[in-house]
């Protein structure tokens, strides 16, 4: 397998997505135990529908209410890997590409969460744009 997938979001652009072994292990673990043929990688199992944005985020609020997480949301995953990228010195362009961006300037809002020098390869690389 090459552990990776196409998510669309909301720009409906098709974008790749990679997991790691266990990742690739526990969603072929899930898928195994559906019965159903839908393409999506989850459904709902009322309607057996695509679930929806909606549907995410109260699944995700019911987890963070029986957690210790505060003040957690969905975009805050994206915050975070975008800031853990960072931090790894990983090109702020890759960066975007994953996030789905169409602009360095939307990346770039993450770069506030680093420290100074990661503003300046920010600047660096887009005076080349």
């Amino acid at each position: 397998h090459d552990r990776q997938f196409t998510v669309v979001g909301k720009s409906k652009n098709p974008r790749v997505c990679f997991i790691d072994p266990a990742t690739e292990m526990a969603i072929a673990d899930y898928l195994q135990r559906r019965s159903d043929e839908s393409p999506a990688l989850f459904v709902s199992q009322g309607t057996g529908e695509r679930v929806s944005n909606g549907t995410v985020r109260e699944i995700f609020r019911t987890i963070c209410r029986n957690t210790s997480f505060e003040a957690v949301h969905p975009h805050t995953l994206r915050h975070s890997f975008a800031t853990n990228m960072l931090g790894h010195d990983v090109d702020i362009r890759y960066i975007g590409a994953m996030l789905g961006h169409e602009s360095l300037d939307t990346t770039k809002a993450y770069t506030h969460l680093i420290d100074n020098n990661l503003r300046r390869i920010y600047d660096k690389v887009a005076q080349n744009y």
